[in-house]
């Protein structure tokens, strides 16, 4: 069983159920399924099959989801790389993973010839406007059968704590992640799902629930919360899943409008700190629902999941002390341990290598005995006595003083507890231990003495963070700040 077949049983069972919309447009589980056969088709007269690599730089859009499912239809591996990694970022990944076919905007098409590994690639589909009227919707054909161990999609962690790593992920470990986000998402086809990150359009579609495309485009910081609002009420969302910024504008939408939510029973946010304060803002406007932490990576998601209103808010007053971050308990599908602080996981969604990175692997995988393979997350946390995980900071970050560990996150979330504090960082600066905010009227004497060991308190007009999400910290980009 795989993603491909759970679709088209779907499409058999209820061809007339709307799987997509996507703006004006609205395709059925029957009609979504015609399109990737008809593509799959196409693509097979190009060349692609078993065992090609077919790299996609297509907006979130039906467009993306005919692709992507065309290829994993013929058994080919879908790559992905986010164009936030830079020119240099994308020239070097895609050199690593060499595509045998290039489906992308026309934008992207043209921009090719800038990028010689891009340049390289032997065939190249534009998608553009006209794209789905050039397809002629197929009524047969099984997806190609292939061993639940092939891979199926390929794509790079964020590069945000070093080097992007290529992880590849199975047919079998799409069916095991979507499993594992059933846990908590609990999708179905009553469910009306609006997914911020492109890989948990899989999800929904595996759930059979209809699926709602946000206007999302390179910078999800950028997306107005006043359209995602309108897009909630007006397909009446259930479910969403995304960044945390994403919610942030979302819940500044309804509370400009004062007006509830009514149709939303779970927002789920992660790939960032979650704070109390989003949760503050959300769930007076979710009179039917909850805002959910999910905690996890590009190698393991979910690894666990914390409910809003049942256990963010009850420690927040934890986390403003400076205990760390409150993400729950791990889902039943994921076994997880500490060592040396560091949460380390395994699971059958938990990936296991890196495409030809042998460094990474030797540094990131541990193999017990056993054969069983662990993740090492580079995330210290610790173990309440119910069982739920507290993040404290990545592992690399930590620092020591007077014989105590102390890690960046648990330190910044107490910071930004306080008043007029918009943004914290942690880090050592010129041998000191440096607190960094952002905001307006804020305390530097009270945010000084949140802990003994922090030395100094600078405020920046701006902490940078990453391009894409706006939402984590990027602490190379601050040093540089810092030092002018």
């Amino acid at each position: 069983m795989n993603l491909l077949a759970i679709l088209a049983e779907h499409a058999r069972q209820d061809p007339g159920r709307l799987a997509i919309i996507d703006g004006p447009r609205r395709l059925s589980y029957s009609e979504l399924y015609g399109l990737i056969r008809g593509f799959a088709a196409e693509l097979s007269r190009q060349g692609l099959g078993p065992g090609g690599r077919a790299l996609l730089f297509v907006p979130m859009s039906v467009e993306l989801y005919v692709a992507f499912l065309a290829a994993l239809y013929l058994g080919a591996t879908v790559v992905f790389i986010d164009p936030g990694l830079g020119r240099a970022g994308v020239a070097s990944a895609a050199a690593r993973v060499a595509p045998d076919v290039l489906i992308a905007v026309p934008k992207v098409v043209w921009l090719r010839w800038l990028v010689p590994s891009l340049r390289r690639i032997p065939r190249v589909i534009s998608v553009g406007r006209r794209f789905l009227g050039a397809i002629s919707p197929r009524a047969d054909g099984d997806p190609h059968a292939l061993p639940a161990s092939s891979p199926a999609l390929l794509t790079f962690t964020s590069g945000t704590t070093g080097a992007p790593k290529a992880t590849i992920r199975s047919h079998a470990f799409l069916v095991a992640q979507h499993q594992a986000l059933q846990e908590i998402l609990h999708l179905g086809p009553a469910d009306v799902d609006m997914p911020g990150l492109p890989v948990f359009v899989l999800n929904a579609l595996a759930a059979g629930s209809t699926c709602v495309i946000p206007p999302i485009g390179a910078r999800v910081a950028d997306v107005a919360g006043e359209t995602l609002y309108e897009l909630v009420q007006s397909a009446g969302v259930t479910t969403a899943e995304g960044s945390p910024v994403l919610f942030q504008s979302l819940g500044a939408a309804a509370e400009k409008r004062r007006a509830p939510l009514p149709s939303v029973r779970g927002l789920f946010m992660g790939g960032a700190p979650v704070l109390p304060a989003i949760h503050e803002r959300l769930l007076p406007w979710l009179p039917s629902g909850d805002s959910v932490v999910v905690y996890g990576s590009t190698e393991a998601e979910p690894i666990s999941a914390a409910s809003g209103r049942h256990e963010a808010l009850a420690t927040a007053p934890a986390s403003a002390r400076g205990e760390g971050l409150c993400v729950g308990r791990p889902v039943g599908s994921v076994r997880v341990r500490l060592h040396d602080d560091e949460v380390l996981v395994s699971g059958a969604h938990v990936n296991e290598t890196y495409e030809n990175d042998p460094d990474a692997v030797a540094r990131f995988k541990v193999r017990d005995p056993d054969g069983t393979v662990w993740h090492r997350t580079g995330d210290a946390a610790r173990l309440d006595d119910d069982g739920r995980l507290w993040i404290l900071g990545r592992v690399e970050h930590r620092f020591e003083r007077s014989g105590v560990r102390l890690y960046p996150t648990a330190l910044e979330v107490a910071a930004r507890s306080q008043a007029g504090v918009s943004q914290a960082a942690v880090l050592e600066h010129q041998g000191r231990l440096t607190l960094v905010v952002e905001g307006d009227s804020v305390d530097e004497a009270a945010l000084g003495r949140l802990h003994p060991a922090i030395d100094t308190v600078r405020r920046l007009r701006k902490i940078p963070t990453d391009r894409r999400h706006n939402a984590k910290i990027d602490y190379a980009a601050l040093r540089q700040s810092l030092a002018h």
